[in-house]
């Protein structure tokens, strides 16, 4: 099946229920659609109801919250079930109507053959008159043979196909974007996609969160695609997901700029499989902002100065990014009790809920300058450099591969002293 061969359409929602509920009426204010977004969607799709559906709706941040997706998709399948349910019982009573009307019909047809053979003898009446009772009679009777035929034989074949377009919509691949928006000074999060499948967040800016500008977790298959995500604790964060590509996003001038947490840094729990999140090409730079977390929270204790932090997750890819001018470290790969030594998270008080180690990860061909120049006063201050590959939990199958400049400062734990290459 290709691409050609998919009712692919996009619709743009001020409001989640849009989907279900008419839009006000706004033609000049460029609201042109009056019936509900699952409508416009069967209008598209009945001309070829066999093919396979993908919706993509396109919201606004505003209206964002953490499982609105999985909210969404909940709620198709119980509207598209419920009409479902209803043409069945449609159909049913279609069926039923036409047995009840058929004895009937069958009844008038005999009834109108007798009339026809007695009425219509030339010896009773004119033969014009005789002519015009035979034929007249019969042709009654086939009459009243058709509604009940036609409910049985044909009306139903709309309902069905309904039916079908419903089940279509039911299963169909239903996608999201946050595409435009922008998020500023929130006391959260600014722009949460979680629980999310399928999603796009793309042209956005973040900033002034007290947590993080932009945050996916619990979500799989989504593309963060140049956003700009500056003046937060955490620029931007991933943490239990599977697919996530990260490429040609701005993320500068907070506490830390890209943070790769294991589940204990989550909100959600584990997910079977948590891998394949691509950080590419982006530019990564000048993250030195004071660390303002609330007391108490994860996030209070991350030191100001880092680029990109990896901390216990494994089977990752940061890739040809530009990572410069961060006091502490450019890009650090950690395992997470490693990370946390010494602070309310260590390991010895909250036991790690997966795997604390950082394998089969790829760092390669990223340029990072300017790194670990000014770390802060701290006791790990000696992990200061542009990149930093550092853990006791027994990491491996990590890849450190042609990263520039050849003269990048680095710190390592292995027992020789390089960065890893095992995984290469």
């Amino acid at each position: 099946m290709t691409d050609t061969n998919i009712h692919d359409i996009h619709l743009d929602l001020a409001d989640p229920r849009e989907l279900f509920h008419p839009a006000e009426l706004d033609p000049i204010g460029g609201q042109p659609y009056a019936e509900p977004g699952l409508e416009r969607i069967l209008n598209r799709i009945r001309p070829k109801s066999s093919w396979p559906v993908r919706a993509t709706l396109r919201l606004p941040v505003a209206v964002r919250s953490p499982d609105l997706e999985a909210r969404m998709r909940a709620g198709l399948q119980k509207y598209c079930d419920h009409r479902i349910a209803q043409i069945e019982n449609d159909i049913a009573s279609l069926r039923q109507e036409g047995l009840a009307t058929l004895w009937r019909g069958l009844i008038f047809l005999a009834l109108c053959m007798l009339g026809s053979q007695v009425l219509g003898e030339p010896k009773f009446l004119p033969g014009i008159l005789a002519r015009f009772l035979d034929e007249g009679l019969i042709i009654a009777g086939w009459v009243a043979l058709w509604y009940p035929l036609d409910a049985l034989l044909y009306q139903h074949w709309p309902l069905k196909r309904e039916r079908r377009l419903y089940a279509r919509l039911r299963d169909m691949d239903l996608r999201f974007e946050f595409v435009g928006n922008e998020s500023a000074r929130n006391l959260n999060n600014g722009i949460y996609p979680t629980l999310s499948a399928n999603g796009l967040v793309r042209d956005n800016v973040s900033y002034g969160s007290l947590d993080t500008a932009m945050w996916v977790a619990a979500s799989e298959n989504v593309r963060v695609i140049n956003n700009v995500m500056y003046d937060s604790v955490i620029g931007f964060e991933i943490t239990v997901s599977n697919n996530v590509w990260v490429t040609q996003n701005r993320i500068y001038n907070n506490t830390l700029g890209v943070g790769l947490f294991h589940p204990n840094g989550a909100g959600n729990p584990p997910r079977p499989v948590m891998a394949n999140w691509v950080i590419e090409h982006n530019h990564v730079r000048d993250n030195n902002r004071f660390n303002d977390a609330p007391s108490g929270s994860f996030q209070a204790n991350l030191p100001p100065g880092i680029g990109i932090l990896l901390a216990g997750v494994s089977d990752h890819v940061i890739a040809k990014n530009r990572v410069a001018d961060n006091d502490f470290v450019g890009i650090a790969v950690l395992g997470w009790c490693t990370a946390n030594a010494g602070t309310p998270n260590d390991c010895s008080v909250n036991q790690p809920i997966a795997d604390p180690a950082a394998n089969n990860n790829l760092v390669a061909q990223n340029t990072v300058t300017g790194n670990g120049l000014s770390a802060p006063p701290i006791p790990i201050a000696f992990l200061a450099s542009d990149i930093t590959y550092f853990e006791f939990e027994g990491s491996s199958g990590n890849c450190f591969d042609k990263n520039r400049p050849r003269n990048a400062t680095f710190v390592s734990s292995q027992p020789d002293g390089p960065l890893p290459t095992d995984g290469c």
